[in-house]
């Protein structure tokens, strides 16, 4: 059912197998291109979140980047509509469609950016010894 919202019914479903010999088979049969595989995992943990009781999902922006801007205006609806809390780290909101951006605009909590990092600085910088 979420497969079929993400993608308003226009692509085929995630398939999880896991065989005998304990081997795990997660795809989307007929589709092997990254951005199915990460829009794909998403529409996984939003089915495990909605039939397990686990508090929250969180997803980066490496995996949500990925994933077309149609399919990704629907996950962020389906995360809003959530009643679990759902946490994302998202860059570059202004690359996205005007939906998508209007909903990460108003459910935002948290805004980072140069010079306003969450712990001071960035981690990925080398500190000067001046």
């Amino acid at each position: 059912m979420i497969n079929d919202v993400v993608t308003e019914q226009q692509e085929i479903a995630p398939l999880l197998q896991i065989t005998p010999q304990k081997e795990i088979i997660f795809e989307t049969p007929g589709n092997t291109s990254e951005g199915t595989a990460f829009k794909s995992l998403v529409i996984y943990d939003l089915t495990i979140l909605e039939l397990r009781p686990i508090p929250a999902l969180i997803h980066d922006s490496n995996i949500l980047k990925r994933i077309e801007d149609i399919h990704l205006e629907h996950i962020l609806e389906r995360y809003q509509s959530s009643n679990r809390q759902v946490f994302i780290a998202f860059d570059k909101a202004d690359s996205t469609t005007e939906k998508a951006h209007k909903i990460l605009e108003e459910t935002a909590i948290l805004r980072l950016s140069d010079g306003n990092e969450l712990f001071g600085r960035s981690w990925s910088k080398y500190e000067s010894n001046d």
